[in-house]
């Protein structure tokens, strides 16, 4: 399976992620994928946020 990063600037963002680990393009962003995925699920849905507020 292939991904293929036509923006310049995310290509630059993970080649920058990767050197700062010392890893692959890859792992770079597969920890980056898996950490975000994470943080989304955690996150407090909006209609629990508004019910708070209302």
């Amino acid at each position: 399976m292939a991904f293929s990063v036509k923006d310049k600037a995310t290509d630059e963002a993970v080649r920058r992620l990767a050197k700062l680990k010392n890893t692959s393009l890859t792992e770079a962003i597969r920890e980056a994928v898996v950490h975000e995925y994470e943080r989304a699920r955690r996150e407090t849905p909006m209609h629990e946020k508004l019910a708070k507020i209302f």
